[in-house]
């Protein structure tokens, strides 16, 4: 089974920032070497990523970008990168 790439099926993090752009985390590998902050428009093009060593860096991340005063509400997702998506974008309803 491929586990890499956009057909891996991983556990992801979801949210939205305040202003509607979609946040994922994924875990880096190999595990507990950080996280990945994938950042999606609300239509889902990708917008750019960032690397934290925990998901509080993370966080503070999308507060100093987005200007969110409190934490994202992540919610846990088992998919593919296009069903994270989708998960995130739910988010903002």
């Amino acid at each position: 089974m491929d586990n890499t790439g956009p057909n891996a099926v991983r556990d992801y993090l979801v949210a939205a920032s305040s202003r509607g752009t979609l946040l994922i985390l994924q875990p880096a590998e190999p595990p507990d070497i950080g996280w990945f902050l994938l950042r999606y428009s609300p239509a889902g093009a990708f917008q750019g990523d960032t690397w934290h060593e925990t998901i509080e860096g993370a966080e503070s991340q999308v507060a100093s970008q987005f200007g969110d005063v409190s934490p994202p509400k992540w919610r846990k997702v088992t998919g593919r990168i296009a069903e994270a998506i989708v998960a995130a974008r739910a988010s903002t309803a």
